[in-house]
């Protein structure tokens, strides 16, 4: 471990304090997760441990060998979860060095059963150990079944863990965790500050920028996206996410030239860019460039055939007097994969496309469907005039 640190091989728990991290072997907070880890892995062989230290005091021992190789697997790995840095793992992932509660469990557990009398077994400790068995297992149960809470508990705790904070690492491992709370979980209101707490200690660092974009974007925030992904371009202008980015911001202002224009320049970095080929389509498409949008809408169904969103554009695209088969095929195979107020739209174009096919009973199954997920909606009775002719 010495030669380790002293080399900057980063596979150890500093021995002392370093630079960018203050995370050091018997600092308190190192201390405080390992301790944390043993009544998290190995809660009730703890107990037992200090039973069988008590049964020890009294002169009684056992001679199996098995126990004590079960014993020297059980240091030896614990051993191991204290000098290996959590961080090899994703963002402070102690999973990976809880390999020492399998043969703890079972050297205590073993040695339990050799030292106490099984006739005489104190009926106390199977109570207690019941009791700090649901102690321990019924409020994970819990978050698992109440995730948003599992959250914002996590939150709070990661917000102030060493890990993340700006002298470790200049709050680098904040951007995984962020990245989740914004893509994953959808909590903007909470991922924001990793990021803002990132650029506050390195300027340099474009992806915390350009989630902050991403986040201003999402709150309607236009001025403040485009201020972060053009500070991120500056820094990476080889990174045709920041244009695509800007191209989306535009398109939502409406200055669709500008919009065009980004989307054209990102694709100029990367023509396999599947945002800004969606981007550049959907801007075609609502500029009636109908042959264009669809080049577009084709090249990344090209790249990613499995993107529904995409397909459902594409059968957009066909229904708008290109190819009424194709628009068909497209519309059906993305419906069961669109979100409820995607769906809507597409039924409402799956009925005018069967009853252009001369297919009248399969529009009112499409019509049937639309009323079940928009009853009484504007688009339910304009379809209903279509069929019906009222």
């Amino acid at each position: 471990v010495f030669i380790a640190q002293i080399k900057g091989i980063s596979i150890f728990v500093p021995l002392w304090e370093i630079p960018k991290n203050p995370y050091s072997l018997l600092s308190f907070e190192h201390i405080a997760d390992v301790f944390n880890q043993l009544v998290l892995v190995a809660p009730i062989s703890i107990v037992m441990l200090g039973l069988i230290l008590i049964q020890i005091k009294k002169g009684k021992n056992t001679t199996d060998d098995s126990i004590k190789v079960l014993y020297m697997v059980s240091f030896l790995t614990f051993l191991s979860a204290i000098f290996i840095d959590p961080q090899l793992g994703a963002s402070r992932d102690w999973d990976l060095l809880s390999l020492y509660g399998i043969p703890l469990t079972l050297y205590a557990g073993y040695s339990f059963t050799e030292l106490y009398d099984k006739k005489k077994f104190p009926p106390w400790i199977i109570v207690a150990s019941i009791l700090i068995v649901l102690v321990h297992i019924v409020p994970n149960i819990y978050e698992k079944n109440h995730p948003k809470l599992a959250v914002e508990y996590l939150d709070k705790v990661l917000w102030k863990d060493p890990h993340y904070q700006t002298d470790y690492q200049g709050a680098y491992r904040g951007i995984s965790w962020g990245f989740i709370l914004r893509n994953n979980v959808g909590r903007n209101d909470l991922s924001e500050k990793y990021f803002t707490r990132r650029t506050i200690v390195d300027k340099y660092d474009s992806t915390p920028l350009y989630n902050l974009g991403v986040l201003h974007f999402e709150k309607n925030q236009n001025d403040s996206a485009r201020y972060y992904l053009h500070k991120g371009f500056e820094l990476t202008p080889q990174d045709p996410k920041f244009l695509s980015m800007l191209s989306e911001v535009e398109k939502k202002s409406q200055n669709i030239q500008l919009a065009e224009k980004y989307a054209r320049e990102a694709l100029k970095l990367d023509s396999t860019y599947l945002p800004a080929l969606t981007t550049l389509g959907i801007i075609l498409s609502n500029q009636n460039k109908i042959l264009e949008a669809l080049f577009y809408f084709r090249k990344v169904y090209d790249i990613d055939p499995d993107d529904e969103l995409n397909i459902m554009n594409l059968g957009i695209i066909y229904s708008r007097g290109i190819n009424v088969d194709s628009a068909y095929y497209y519309m059906n195979k993305a419906f069961p994969y669109l979100p409820e107020s995607r769906k809507i739209e597409i039924l409402g174009c799956l009925v005018s496309i069967t009853l252009y096919m001369n297919n009248k009973t399969e529009a009112i199954e499409y019509l049937n469907q639309l009323k079940s997920i928009a009853p009484n909606s504007e688009i339910v009775r304009k379809k209903e005039k279509e069929i019906y002719g009222q």
